[in-house]
């Protein structure tokens, strides 16, 4: 058999294999690819995921202190209410003690010669 008989196939097969060779690295690179990809959004979320909760717990922590500080506020508000209402009262009695005074001075003074 000449050489040239020999020299087809092989450059045939050589091609096959470059064809199957390039096929395999493809098939290779877009699993790989698949696979960073994957990795690339499971970091993501959990860079996103991290980053609010560094966010929100300062502020969960700062809604507690405010709701605190608001029932703090409200029972000092509830106090000073009951002694507006003490004064309230007292003033009153007093107001009708100055007014029963007046009165009785009065009479008194029409008593006098």
């Amino acid at each position: 058999m000449p050489l040239g008989d020999y020299i087809g196939p092989m450059l045939t097969s050589g091609a096959v294999f470059s064809v199957v060779t390039v096929a395999v690295q493809n098939f290779s690179q877009r699993r790989k690819l698949g696979a960073e990809t994957e990795k690339t959004d499971a970091d993501t979320a959990d860079i996103l995921s991290k980053t609010a909760l560094a966010l929100v717990e300062p502020l969960g922590k700062r809604i507690k202190e405010l709701e605190e500080q608001l029932d703090r506020v409200q029972q000092k508000a509830e106090s000073l209410e009951q002694q507006l209402d003490e004064c309230r009262t007292s003033n009153r009695a007093k107001d009708e003690q100055i007014w029963m005074l007046r009165r009785t001075r009065a009479s008194n003074e029409r008593e006098l010669p």
